[in-house]
């Protein structure tokens, strides 16, 4: 695939997560319950501490009502991004989403949020130069970030007991919000082995992600490893933030280490 059609690609699916998580934000902002919890009242005091702004410039960032228009504005440039792959619509996703991310105190999804900041980053670098060898440092931003991801996560396994003794994954199941996922936990519990190999295949194929640069040849098994993996802790978990996030990642990877030589 050509540079251009992998930029497009990236881009594309930035734009995806964009408008999944401002329509999944949205709606969800319509349940009672949500501004009983995220009301600007409550979390006023922290953003006055945090936040180095006049009180009425917060009000008028972070109000309730303002918080929907944001919403609203990073659907609709969302969308437009998938037909303009322009450096300020990029920009603009940018700071909406660093709102978004004040909003909520921290981040609303954990380290997908972040990890958009990345491919935001690297997205800019991409839409604002037209020469490819500078173009290039776009991907290559994404994809060191991301394969540091994997391996940093399964170093932070490595040190737990509850993944070396191979009781994690069954422990993590037993928090979904789905009843049958939770049965599939109580059934892992009993399966010692399958339960040990299925923590020790995670933290394995999470560290062994630096020696893809190493071993370009294996990109093409890792990605779908990835795919399956992330897919199925979306469908365990429901976090579809994070199978998008990190699925955005991937035609970098796929340039930096089949692409790029120094």
């Amino acid at each position: 695939m050509s540079f251009s059609n992998l930029e497009l690609l990236t881009v594309s699916l930035i734009a995806i997560f964009f408008v999944l998580s401002s329509a999944e934000l949205l709606k969800s902002s319509k349940m009672t319950h949500f501004f009983k919890i995220w009301n600007y009242d409550l979390i006023k005091i922290d953003l006055v501490k945090a936040v180095p702004l006049p009180e009425g410039w917060l009000y008028f960032l972070f109000s309730n009502q303002s918080f929907i228009w944001i919403l609203r504005f990073q659907l609709v440039l969302a969308g437009l991004l998938i037909v303009v792959q322009d450096p300020w619509i990029v920009g603009a996703l940018f700071i909406l989403h660093l709102l978004v991310c004040i909003r909520f105190r921290g981040t609303f999804n954990g380290g997908s949020d972040m990890m958009v900041f990345v491919l935001l980053s690297g997205a800019l670098i991409l839409t604002g130069f037209q020469n490819e060898a500078q173009a290039k440092f776009g991907f290559l931003y994404i994809a060191i970030h991301s394969m540091y991801s994997y391996f940093k996560a399964g170093l932070s396994k490595i040190l737990q007991r509850d993944w070396t003794s191979g009781q994690a994954v069954s422990a993590f199941l037993s928090r979904s919000l789905y009843p049958d996922i939770r049965k599939l936990s109580d059934w892992l519990r009993g399966q010692k082995t399958l339960s040990w190999i299925s923590c020790w295949f995670v933290i394995l194929f999470e560290l062994t992600f630096i020696l893809i640069p190493i071993f370009p040849k294996i990109v093409t098994l890792y990605f779908a490893l990835a795919l399956a993996f992330h897919l199925t802790v979306f469908l365990t978990f429901g976090l579809n933030r994070f199978f998008w996030a990190w699925l955005a990642a991937w035609p970098a990877i796929f340039y930096s280490v089949t692409t790029v030589r120094f």
